[in-house]
């Protein structure tokens, strides 16, 4: 799941990444995907002997600590009052989408939550209007259409007679709301403002807000859980290649391509978080549920390829 799609600043001398072929860059996005998509398992299969939200806090306090040992000197040179206020806002979102979406998979399936993440695409245009008071196009209304529909679809797949949502799936499309309204920040607040700052600002405010959900929802953490392997293996996918790694790739990548090129590559993170459910989780689909969602991944396309014209 990305947490933003913004362009980092150039890189200092001696460390070029912007002379690779394009066909490197779209690489790089597809793995980022793949990244992302296949966290959406992992989450899955640690929440079964791990509590959701203190995972999130301590995936994102260790991520937010990497991350600033890694970049330190240029947080250090652009940290100031106005980064910390912006980046703490837009780590509170970022923990609303995380911690919706992490407890969203308690009850629902991890091929359904991918795909109902992603609609963050849909939502998008109509946040901007809210946010940023420019009107979406009359295509969006179409997309978001094809997308209620193939939620409708995949909600009656086993019959009209059988309501296939639940309290997770609700969740998870509370979760694609914050994502929302947090790239719509993004692209309101981060110009002129350090990218890697404020990720970094984002990554540690979204730990502590989340381990502090953990400590008011699910009480005190047993430590000797953090003993287990399965949760150490767990841990350290989620922390190294689903939050540090994936938004490297993604940034490097999406300063070297175009827009709308990037934004649909991503998008395949629920086509590969599906493929993944169904191999790794044993999750099965049948002929309807595959229909809907893809008439969800098309309004996904369809939405970022407008959004993407919207910006040229």
């Amino acid at each position: 799941m990305a947490t933003a799609r913004k362009q980092p600043e150039q890189e200092p001398a001696g460390f070029d990444l912007n002379g690779f072929p394009n066909g490197v860059y779209i690489g790089m996005l597809l793995l980022a995907a793949a990244f992302w998509g296949m966290g959406t398992v992992v989450i899955k299969d640690a929440i079964d002997s791990f509590p959701p939200l203190w995972l999130v806090g301590i995936r994102f306090i260790l991520a937010g600590a990497l991350s600033s040992l890694a970049c330190w000197r240029r947080i250090k040179r652009n940290f100031n009052r106005d980064t910390l206020a912006v980046g703490a806002l837009l780590g509170v979102f970022v923990a609303l989408s995380y911690l919706f979406n992490t407890g969203g998979l308690v009850f629902t399936t991890a091929s359904k939550s991918v795909f109902y993440t992603n609609t963050y695409c849909i939502m998008m245009p109509f946040i901007i209007w809210v946010i940023m008071r420019r009107a979406p196009l009359k295509e969006h209304f179409a997309a978001a259409g094809l997308c209620v529909a193939g939620i409708a679809m995949v909600t009656f797949a086993y019959g009209v007679g059988t309501v296939n949502f639940n309290v997770g799936d609700a969740l998870t499309l509370c979760s694609a709301l914050a994502v929302g309204i947090h790239l719509a920040l993004v692209a309101r607040f981060s110009e002129g403002r350090d990218v890697l700052a404020l990720t970094c600002i984002q990554f540690l405010v979204c730990g502590v807000v989340s381990l502090s959900a953990g400590a008011i929802c699910h009480g005190p953490l047993d430590v000797s859980l953090l003993g287990q392997p399965d949760v150490l293996r767990s841990l350290a996918y989620l922390v190294i290649f689903a939050s540090c790694a994936a938004l490297m790739l993604q940034n490097v990548a999406m300063a070297n391509v175009d827009t709308m090129t990037g934004s649909l590559l991503l998008a395949t993170e629920c086509i590969f978080g599906t493929v993944f459910a169904v191999i790794f989780l044993g999750e099965s689909l049948n002929f309807v549920t595959v229909c809907g969602f893809a008439l969800i991944g098309i309004a996904i396309a369809v939405s970022e390829v407008l959004s993407s014209r919207a910006q040229t």
